[in-house]
């Protein structure tokens, strides 16, 4: 079967006896076959009559697997030849017409699937008593599944050779594997009366067995992770928008003038409409699944983009002047010279030129530069339009479908967003692939720029964020590629993304916020540094070409203004950044170059120094009730006891203990003060009292306890008569040396 049909005929009862075999049917109710009769399976077809059945389009076009409960269109086509049935028309009790049906039988039960499988069962159930309630669909007799007859009209005008096409539905509502048949019945009158059956049947011609399965497990996101998520966007979109209206209360406080406020507004912005439109994550329809990408990457692209112009304009504010100051001290070692650097200086180079070229005017070449907001939009432009150009080519060529992934066996699916294009042709795919990029370029230049000065250490908070985002997103696409399985819910993607996105947003947003509204908020006083301040003047339209800390005008003795007052908006142009460097480089030098000497602490009384700083000496802190003549008698007491324990400084051995808790001490000191300078933060009077202390209490160790044992082996070389040359070389060592202590 399946190549070639099988007939079998079967003769009526003509003389209507009471042995005759009654033989159920939906053409003629009355039909019986002779008692001494019998089905009689013919060796082939009579010549012409023809029968072929095909499976249902799903199974054998778009390869679905069939389900339960569904019907499905079996295509039967056959050709029927009254000439060699042996009559001169097709009959039935409805007029001329014959029955088409579709059986599966089951391949465990059934044995021989042939279309008497029907009445083959009717016997058995009825021998045994049993009485089944079908429906439609139903195994029957534990054998087989039939679809009902189907009968199609054949007149006799339209004969003797008539061609059939139809479609038979089938349901089959348990799952198993079938052996399919499709069948046709027929009665035949001949000019005689006599009246004759005959049956045909075939296999399917392109699939023999056929398996019916169950309707998958259909796996959506769960209410209850939904409703999880929901409430944490909520949380986060609260925490960003009171951020964002704390910056737009303030937007006019100096804090944020500093620092552009325009852009710090879109940034948050853009960080809360981000973290709102998490939930279009869900695989719920095409809508969120063509919505989701393009808000979320678009997002996320204008507030790193945002970072990259803050990170380049600090960088054409404060390097030139840094470099410039510093470059004579530099050494071969230091990050400055490192390849890093050096790239990421030709990329911000790079970006000054191009701004400058669509930017509009160009200030004259100088230390002093100006970063407008218009120039920043076109930076962060520069990085943002590529994004929204891919998202828009994805949504209008490539929209996102939902779809569901199914396991091999087809039983199980879960719901997923797909484009159904390859992943390398994907311009979604390529969205992402340009946030990576940008977020190592982004790297690069926070790594770089990251020990530079400003407004609170802003340089080192956006590498901080840099780096966390980087962790953030590797660990999320980790868990969804090792989890990308179909037998995985699709929550596990949905919170692993909402997680990362929701951690990026907060991250980045608190990050660079937080520490600007605080200090709004306590009202504490900014330092201002006279290397990074532009004192041109200011447009009006709300101090547009602010590049960093200014001050106003105050006296020589305060150089820091508190942070509600406004500075004004006219400076004399007098006062240049060069004759700040000279100045600067002055008294470094002076600074380098004085010998070091004690200052005595047997004054006037000064405040004290904290328990943790005092080293073994009585005479670093006097007390105010004692006599001026007796500290100094104490002193040089003390002074002449210590004649004896003097510091030997070797090549190849370590200090004494107590000089490098000393140096400790001060060097401890000296970077919070440094620190807090570089943030913009105001150093108190006790820290400056204390760093005082700290730094002669050194210096007099340094000048008279410790000795450097070549000194020794210089003196000897002297006196031993050494040639000038080497007199010469070794005085200029001492000297060397000297100037370094």
């Amino acid at each position: 079967m399946g190549t070639e049909q099988i007939c079998w005929s079967t003769p009526a009862d003509a003389d209507d006896n009471r042995d005759a075999i009654p033989f159920p049917n939906p053409l003629i109710e009355t039909f019986r076959m002779p008692a001494n009769s019998e089905v009689t399976l013919l060796r082939s077809c009579p010549e012409g009559n023809v029968l072929s059945a095909t499976a249902p389009d799903e199974y054998s076009i778009y390869k679905e697997v069939l389900r339960t409960g569904r019907w499905y269109d079996y295509h039967l086509e056959a050709t029927l030849d009254l000439r060699t049935l042996q009559g001169d028309e097709f009959i039935s009790d409805q007029g001329n017409f014959v029955a088409v049906q579709v059986l599966v039988c089951l391949l465990s039960s059934s044995g021989f699937c042939s279309p008497f499988v029907h009445e083959q069962a009717n016997e058995r159930l009825e021998a045994l008593d049993v009485v089944e309630e079908l429906k439609t669909g139903d195994e029957h007799g534990g054998t087989h599944v039939h679809s009902p007859y189907v009968l199609v009209e054949v007149p006799r005008d339209a004969g003797p050779v008539y061609k059939i096409s139809l479609k038979v539905p089938l349901q089959v509502n348990d799952p198993g594997s079938f052996f399919a048949i499709g069948a046709v019945q027929m009665y035949s009158m001949g000019d005689d009366g006599s009246l004759n059956r005959f049956d045909m049947a075939n296999a399917l011609s392109d699939y023999r067995l056929l398996a019916y399965q169950d309707p998958p497990v259909l796996v959506n996101v769960p209410s209850a992770v939904l409703s999880f998520s929901y409430v944490a966007i909520s949380i986060a979109s609260l925490a960003i928008l009171y951020l964002l209206v704390e910056t737009i209360r303030h937007r006019n406080n100096q804090v944020l003038q500093l620092s552009q406020a325009p852009f710090l507004i879109v940034f948050l912005g853009a960080a809360l409409v981000t973290t709102v439109a998490t939930f279009l994550l869900e695989p719920r329809n095409d809508l969120f699944c063509r919505a989701s990408t393009p808000i979320i990457l678009i997002g996320v692209q204008l507030i790193f983009a945002i970072a990259i112009g803050r990170l380049w304009r600090i960088h054409a504010v404060i390097s030139p002047l840094l470099l410039s100051t510093l470059r004579g001290r530099s050494h071969p070692h230091q990050m400055e010279g490192s390849r890093v650097n050096g790239f990421t200086r030709k990329v911000l180079t790079c970006f000054t030129h191009c701004v400058s070229c669509f930017g509009g005017r160009t200030a004259p070449k100088s230390l002093r530069k100006k970063v407008s907001s218009l120039q920043l939009s076109l930076v962060v432009c520069a990085f943002v339009l590529p994004q929204i150009i891919l998202q828009m080519l994805s949504v209008t060529l490539q929209p996102m479908e939902k779809v569901y992934e199914f396991n091999a066996e087809r039983s199980n699916g879960r719901a997923v967003c797909q484009i159904g294009v390859d992943v390398a042709q994907s311009f979604a795919r390529y969205g992402f692939l340009l946030f990576v990029f940008m977020l190592f370029v982004l790297l690069a230049m926070a790594y770089s720029t990251r020990n530079l000065p400003s407004l609170l250490n802003e340089t080192h908070v956006i590498f901080d964020s840099v780096v966390t985002t980087i962790i953030l997103i590797v660990l999320g696409v980790s868990i969804v590629f090792v989890s990308d399985d179909v037998s995985t819910s699709p929550a596990v993607p949905y919170l692993v993304w909402v997680t990362v996105t929701i951690s990026l947003m907060l991250n980045s947003s608190i990050r660079t916020m937080l520490p600007k509204l605080r200090m709004i908020w306590s009202g504490e006083v900014v330092l201002v540094s006279r290397l990074v301040s532009d004192q041109g003047d200011h447009s009006s339209d709300g101090h547009e070409n602010v590049t960093g800390l200014y001050p106003p005008p105050t006296d020589s003795r305060n150089e820091s203004y508190s942070s509600n007052q406004y500075p004004s908006t006219h400076k004399s142009r007098s006062e240049e950044v060069i004759e700040d460097l000279v100045q600067f480089e002055k008294e470094s030098t002076q600074f380098d170059n004085a010998s070091p000497t004690l200052v005595s602490q047997c004054g006037p009384a000064k405040p004290s120094l904290p328990d943790e700083y005092i080293v073994g000496t009585k005479c670093d802190v006097a007390t105010p009730d004692e006599p001026i003549a007796q500290d100094r008698k104490d002193c040089d007491q003390f002074a002449k006891r210590r004649q004896s324990d003097v510091i030997v400084i070797n090549h190849n051995e370590a200090p004494a203990r107590r000089l490098v808790l000393k140096m400790l001490d001060c060097q401890k000191q000296l970077a919070r003060i440094n620190e807090r300078i570089m943030c913009g933060l105001t150093v108190s009077e006790e820290d400056w009292l204390l760093t005082r202390r700290l730094s002669h209490r050194l210096a007099s160790t340094l000048s008279d306890e410790v000795k450097f044992s070549w000194e020794d082996e210089m003196v000897l070389l002297s006196a031993t008569g050494q040639p000038d040359g080497g007199r010469e070389e070794s005085g200029n060592e001492l000297s060397r040396m000297n100037n370094v202590i």
